[in-house]
């Protein structure tokens, strides 16, 4: 129970939807700041310390990120976490000739939904594997994909 009374709460949010979208945005400021004193665009600083820096923001908020990455969640915050664990953050596509500017976008989508399933599989089994162990398996997989484990 949040002691707080009807009237008090439509005085600061319109609805419920209201109050979610500002936790939604909240969140997506705290973790732009949290993540800001690092050089994700810098391509030789990517490494899992990057993603660690991201894991260790949802372990101690883990409870919000359950709620808000749950798949009765608002897909658009999903959206803007695919942003921030993005491209310009730790998830590099190479840039060649080979590879369409449209395919790298569907490719760097592949990569982020899979970045944001597998912190999903790790918050709902309680957070048992290390934040180096998940961080390692999104890098590898980024960068190798499942070559790497073949």
């Amino acid at each position: 129970d949040a002691d707080i009374n009807r009237a008090t709460f439509y005085a600061h949010y319109k609805n419920q939807y209201d109050l979610l979208k500002q936790i939604e945005n909240e969140t997506i400021d705290e973790i732009n700041q949290y993540i800001s004193s690092y050089d994700f665009k810098n391509k030789n600083n990517v490494s899992t310390v990057g993603i660690e820096k991201i894991l260790e923001y949802v372990k101690e908020n883990s409870e919000l990120f359950d709620l808000l990455l749950n798949s009765n969640g608002d897909t658009s915050f999903q959206q803007e976490i695919i942003k921030i664990i993005g491209r310009q953050h730790f998830i590099p596509i190479k840039e060649n000739n080979l590879l369409k500017k449209e395919d790298s976008e569907y490719i760097f989508h592949f990569l982020a939904s899979g970045s944001i399933c597998t912190i999903q599989k790790w918050l709902k089994e309680g957070m048992k594997k290390p934040i180096s162990e998940i961080a390692r398996l999104i890098l590898e997989i980024s960068n190798n994909g499942v070559k790497f484990y073949e």
